[in-house]
């Protein structure tokens, strides 16, 4: 079981991260709702008793476009919200919870990732790649390095420069995976892009120009 304290740590991180890579925040410090830039839709309490951050949706562009007339007459409410996520998801047909998603998770065992899975699945980075490394490393978990490399590829697709990293040493050194050295580029130009100096350094004495490579 999670400690009051380790919860709290763990969510502070992720709602830290949430919340940097925000379109809008409503509400105050201790309850409010949080819509990201992937259009998730996150309801947050902060209390001495409660520490909590439910994923409640994904918003369409239609949907969201009505959310922010909303926000700016002031008259969102979470019913409001609950309706919208609702709309969109029946048009999109994009379910939060499904078969695929059990299977990725079946053999979780520690707290703590069952408490990132949480952010994971709605997109967090930061979530994203510590669940990668716990398969990786094998810490809390059994090694899997097929279910690293899916987690490293979403935390990567997410814009995690470790994450692009990883991915790229996945399939360079064939963990998890085929070994597939054009794959593995296309990480490490991905990560290049982002401004990290090892991996322009990296793939210049490969004599790849991270720049002009499309």
């Amino acid at each position: 079981m999670l400690t009051e304290e380790r919860k709290r740590e763990l969510f502070n991180k992720c709602f830290k991260s949430v919340v940097s890579n925000c379109l809008f925040k409503i509400g105050n410090k201790s309850h409010g709702y949080i819509i990201s830039g992937r259009k998730t839709v996150y309801e947050y309490r902060l209390t001495k008793t409660e520490t909590s951050m439910p994923m409640l949706g994904i918003l369409g562009d239609e949907e969201f476009e009505e959310v922010q007339k909303h926000i700016a007459a002031g008259t969102l409410t979470k019913d409001k919200l609950l309706e919208l996520i609702t709309e969109s998801e029946s048009k999109i047909k994009r379910k939060l919870t499904n078969d695929d998603w059990e299977i990725i998770w079946e053999d979780l065992e520690d707290g703590d990732l069952e408490y990132l899975a949480k952010f994971a699945k709605g997109g967090d980075a930061d979530a994203q790649n510590a669940i990668a490394l716990e398969y990786y490393i094998g810490e809390h978990v059994p090694v899997d390095e097929t279910k690293a490399l899916y987690w490293f590829e979403q935390a990567a697709q997410n814009g995690h420069v470790y994450a692009m990293s990883m991915a790229g040493q996945s399939y360079e050194f064939g963990y998890g995976v085929e070994p597939d050295k054009d794959k593995a580029i296309e990480y490490y130009i991905m990560a290049a892009r982002t401004g990290d100096d090892i991996y322009q350094e990296f793939l210049r004495k490969r004599g790849i120009n991270w720049e002009d490579n499309g």
